[in-house]
């Protein structure tokens, strides 16, 4: 009979414990803290261009999240294309972008891309750039 109750003493507590963490907790969407990156586009293609003329492509964002973004890092995949972009702390509902310079020197068809990191989740967007320069 003592082993019984014995038992029963541990093995209680054994089952309870088993049904923490089981319940479905769902994230309301308007409770999300934090920066967020939403760009307008974040692939351009310039079609045919010049041998030897420097194009640009503008990548604009909005922070659509509630706290400053910040841009942290912007990294050309080449080194034929420069980059600039929003060094100041990005507000919620306010833009920024990143201006890529690419410069055309070889015939033919190309892909470049541009990943910028910046304080969001995910932290990194590869922005992409194609097109075919003509002599």
């Amino acid at each position: 009979m003592k082993n019984v109750f014995l038992f029963f003493i541990f093995l209680i507590p054994i089952l309870g414990f088993g049904q923490w963490g089981t319940g479905t907790q769902q994230l309301d969407p308007n409770e999300f803290k934090g920066p967020k990156i939403s760009w307008v586009k974040e692939i351009h293609d310039f079609g045919t261009i010049k041998k030897n003329f420097p194009v640009e492509i503008k990548f604009e964002f909005k922070n659509t999240g509630n706290s400053a973004l910040l841009i942290t890092n912007v990294d050309p995949s080449c080194g034929c294309t420069a980059a600039d972009y929003t060094k100041t702390p990005v507000m919620p509902g306010q833009t920024g972008f990143v201006l890529a310079t690419y410069d055309a020197t070889d015939v033919g068809k190309f892909s470049k891309s541009i990943t910028v990191t910046t304080n969001t989740n995910p932290a990194k967007t590869i922005l992409k750039f194609q097109g075919t320069i003509n002599q």
